[in-house]
């Protein structure tokens, strides 16, 4: 991860685990879509104009 995705990453609340948070606009470089590789599995995460995420394979 580069500085500016780094910095992006948020702690979550006291009591509860540390688990990494970053925005999705990120992840799209301001765009609407991302692609997300998990081994050798490839996923495209969408944002729609409705604001919500969509994650297909």
């Amino acid at each position: 991860m580069n500085r500016t995705e780094t910095s992006n990453l948020t702690d979550m609340s006291k009591g509860q685990a540390d688990i990494p948070s970053i925005d999705a606009r990120t992840l799209t470089e301001g765009g609407a879509t991302a692609t997300i590789t998990l081994d050798d599995q490839q996923y495209t995460l969408r944002i729609t104009r409705g604001r919500k995420l969509i994650l297909t394979k």
